[in-house]
């Protein structure tokens, strides 16, 4: 008889015990396809936010769209897994402007979730409005950063830059000093002149 009743007691509580583990993972899932970035906490971001058509779930979504854009961006690739310590002093420009982006998004991401919680009404209607318009301008930034790697990446292909003759080299080289603002004869002249 208690040889049934160990039988009984562990027939009835695996299959509760695994459905258990299904939950739990299932929930770990989805908060981390929440997260901005992979290997950030998801803070208190609602999971609901997944496929709510709210207001803020939808700028959540635009937030995680602009952290896949730049993440890769902002670590520059190193020997294999094992060895991806982050280099202080070897982040290049766009690096740096990549996780300028990131960092923005994290933030704006924080400034949601506690625009969330505001009570229904104008006041949290305007404060996502403003989160919207800052939204769409880091999206653009992301964008701008994405499109300044691609540039770079057919610029150091062979062949790349040496198919333009050298006036249109230097053509591109005054027209880029120009959006600077420096004057390109001002980098041949003596700083005693």
């Amino acid at each position: 008889m208690g040889e049934w009743l160990v039988l009984l007691v562990v027939v009835l509580t695996v299959p509760v015990l695994l459905m258990g583990g299904a939950v739990a993972f299932a929930a770990s899932s989805l908060r981390r396809a929440n997260r901005l970035m992979p290997g950030r906490a998801a803070g208190s971001i609602p999971v609901t936010w997944l496929w709510s058509p709210g207001v803020a779930a939808a700028l959540h979504r635009r937030l995680r769209f602009v952290c896949q854009l730049s993440a890769p961006l902002a670590r520059p690739p190193a020997g294999g897994a094992r060895f991806r310590r982050r280099r202080v002093g070897g982040l290049d420009g766009i690096s740096r402007l990549a996780e300028e982006v990131l960092t923005e998004a994290v933030a704006l991401d924080r400034e949601l979730v506690a625009t969330n919680y505001l009570p229904r009404g104008l006041p949290r209607a305007q404060a996502l409005a403003e989160l919207e318009a800052r939204v769409r301008n880091l999206e653009s930034s992301a964008r701008r950063v994405q499109h300044l790697s691609l540039r770079r990446t057919q610029l150091a292909r062979p062949g790349g830059p040496a198919e333009l003759t050298l006036d249109q080299r230097i053509a591109a080289m005054e027209g880029a000093l120009d959006e600077l603002g420096t004057e390109p004869g001002s980098l041949t002249r003596s700083p005693r002149q």
